[in-house]
């Protein structure tokens, strides 16, 4: 959807026209549920969070910033949510059933950043799921912007708007994320090859 139109049905909402906010959740719905679901691993909490991202936006939308990307102000609510619902749970391991997302989404988890490391590795479906669950296993902050970046494929920028970090910061966080998930896959890959 074009901005231009999104601000229009902003404004509509702003005048009371729920349906034009019915129209904005229709268009956004699926790229919130599958940002939220990345980072719980949980269709039901994704649903949940997805709701109250959707919720919060609404009860929010006065304070919106038409200068930002409705698109990263409404993942800047979700991510803010799951974190909520994560630190409520957090005696509880969220976990990503990797099979079950390959199968919803067969995406290629693409890890390296470009500008940092001019190799770009892709993973095939059975290292995907050693990714996922090396990222799974990551910090919430260093988890989430890993997610952003190479799942959601976000610039910095977008990254720091929606996370609400200078872009300095994005780009360390990133930077220590690889150096922990190259660790951890490299330790999974040894103690696969010493078993064989």
């Amino acid at each position: 959807m074009d901005e231009q139109k999104v601000l229009q049905h902003i404004q509509e909402v702003l005048s009371g026209n729920q349906d034009s906010y019915k129209y904005l959740i229709d268009e956004y719905k699926d790229s919130v549920y599958n940002l939220v679901f990345k980072f719980c691993g949980n269709f039901s909490d994704a649903e949940d969070i997805t709701s109250e991202a959707f919720v919060r936006a609404y009860k929010n939308i006065k304070s919106y910033n038409i200068e930002r990307s409705f698109k990263n102000w409404l993942f800047s609510i979700a991510v803010n949510a799951a974190k909520d619902l994560l630190r409520k749970k957090k005696n509880i391991i969220a976990s990503i059933d990797s099979s079950v997302f390959l199968e919803e989404s067969e995406v290629q988890v693409q890890y390296s950043d470009e500008s940092d490391n001019p190799e770009t590795l892709l993973f095939n479906k059975d290292q995907a799921q050693d990714v996922l669950s090396a990222i799974n296993a990551l910090p919430e902050k260093y988890r989430i912007v890993i997610i952003l970046r190479y799942m959601e494929n976000l610039s910095y920028e977008e990254i720091s708007n929606i996370i609400l970090k200078p872009t300095g910061s994005v780009k360390n966080y990133i930077h220590r994320a690889q150096k922990v998930l190259s660790k951890s896959l490299e330790s999974k890959n040894t103690s696969k090859v010493s078993k064989k």
